[in-house]
This record gives C-alpha cells, structure tokens and sequence, in this order.
C-alpha cells in the first residue's frame, strides 16, 4: 500500500495541478460549460496514459484497459455533476472546479488501488522480471559476481536485464540477458533516466552492490513508489571505507551515513558477505538486523 500510495500520490499531484491550470486557462476563452467538459476531456485521456504507463499489468492487459476507460468515464461524471452542484454555492468557477477534485481524490485512491490489484490482472506465477545495475563489469570482482549471478537467475526462467554505466567488455554473452547502456557520465546526471526506466519497466527485483549505487536506487524507489523489491549487497566495512574515500570530512560522512540509514533500511535485503560487515551496518549505521543476512 505504501508503495502504490507515492505512487498514485505522483500521478495524481501532476493531474491535479493540470486540472487547475487547464480549467483557470479554458473559462478564460470559453464559457464555464465548454471549458468544463474540454477540461474532463483532456484530464481523462492524460489520466489514461499516465496509469497506464506507471502501473505495469501481467496480464488480460485488454480487459484492463477497458475497465480503466469505464473508470475513468465514471470519474469525470461524477466530477461534472459535483462541479454543476459546487458551482451554484460558490459562484466562483476555479473555487467550485478546486474543491470538486479534491473531493474525489480518496475516493479515487481507493477505487484505483482495488481495480489495480485485482488478482484477474496480476499473476504470481509469471516469471520475476529481475534488473542488476552496475557502474562497471571491467573491474575484477564485480564482473564475477554478476556474472555468476546472472547466469543463475537466467537459469531460473527469470528476466533479466543487466544497467551499466560502461559499454560491456566481458563473457557476458547470454542470450536472454538484456543489457542497457546508460549514456550519461555519472550517477548525478543520470537520475531522470533511471527514474523513468525504473517506473516505466516496474521491475520485481532491483539488485546493486555499491554504496553510492544503492543509496541514488534506493532514493529513486523510494520518490517513484515503485513496488519492486530491493536487494542490496554490501562487500566493505564500510564505516572504514567512508573515512578513507571521503578523506575524513565529517559534513560529507555524516550525509552518507544518513542517505546509508535511510534507503538501507527501506530496502527488503541486504546481502552481507562477512559477520563483521553485518556488525558494522548494524551497529554503526543503525540498519535493523532482520535486514541483514
């Protein structure tokens, strides 16, 4: 629920304030009524495509999306008639069109969350689609433990599809591994693209093994409201590593140790590889111990 709640709470914010501002524009050129029904209209067919991008269907997909047309429809009928009825009390067309959204806004949560999660539209025993990032696979380990990981997941009839930072150079040659390049120089510079990419592919697992890496993931699952679960594998101690890779700067420590907490403990598992890289999260960086395994 906490997951579909950001999530419906990003799309509805972006329709909300459409709303707002398509209707103030319209009554300005038309009369209330046209810009009324052009209004519910253009909200209608934007909130269609936004659902259905965000919210990834396993199946009956065409059933869905005629249920979410029927949905809709109903919406905006029940939009039309409350803003005739609101218009009548406050007179004032932006007043009456502001409180007749908001008021369906629970209602729509509720609706939307039952209809989405309708077992008809989502299947358990659909293969798991399985996304591992990785800044680089040409430095050693990493390139192992991937591709020893992949090769097994792969195995398993899962979906793969393997993020990098750097054009592949390796014996990662599988032919149901999907790989995408992303084309940016940097974590910073790449947030809106792996943002999209996660919510528009809505992956069930998201798998990353460095601390910055987990941190910018965990951040973005968090923001997009995405259901995919997060494994995380932490290979350093890293309260030693910070002090050595931040040069003992107490301010930037402090923001990583924070950022650390806070998406680490919102993910579902963390992977550590020793007793004293688990007592370290733990103990010096506050991670609940049912996380670590």
């Amino acid at each position: 629920m906490y997951n579909f709640l950001i999530k419906f709470f990003n799309i509805s914010l972006i329709i909300f304030l459409i709303n707002i501002f398509l209707f103030n524009l319209l009554t300005k050129i038309l009369p209330i009524e046209y810009a009324l029904i052009s209004t519910l209209i253009i909200i209608f067919i934007l909130n269609f495509l936004f659902i259905c991008y965000s919210f990834d269907i396993k199946k009956n997909k065409v059933y869905f999306f005629f249920g979410l047309i029927f949905i809709s429809i109903s919406f905006r009928f029940i939009e039309y008639n409350l803003f005739i009825n609101l218009i009548q009390i406050f007179k004032d067309p932006a007043l009456a069109w502001f409180i007749t959204i908001l008021n369906t806004y629970i209602l729509k949560f509720f609706v939307y969350k039952l209809y989405i999660n309708l077992h008809f539209f989502n299947e358990d025993m659909i293969k798991k689609k399985i996304f591992i990032f990785s800044p680089s696979l040409n430095k050693g380990g990493a390139e192992k433990n991937i591709y020893l990981l992949t090769k097994l997941l792969i195995k398993q009839q899962n979906e793969v599809t393997l993020v990098l930072w750097e054009q592949i150079y390796s014996k990662l040659n599988e032919p149901n591994l999907k790989k995408i390049i992303i084309d940016k120089n940097d974590l910073k510079s790449s947030f809106f693209s792996i943002l999209f990419l996660i919510v528009k592919n809505n992956p069930d697992y998201i798998f990353s093994s460095h601390n910055h890496l987990n941190i910018f993931l965990g951040l973005i699952r968090i923001i997009s409201g995405v259901k995919s679960k997060q494994i995380i594998r932490e290979s350093n101690l890293l309260s030693l590593k910070l002090k050595d890779e931040l040069n003992q700067k107490k301010l930037k420590i402090f923001l990583r140790k924070f950022l650390t907490k806070i998406t680490y403990n919102n993910s579902d598992i963390i992977i550590c590889p020793s007793n004293a890289i688990l007592l370290d999260l733990n103990k010096n960086f506050s991670i609940k111990r049912k996380k670590l395994k």
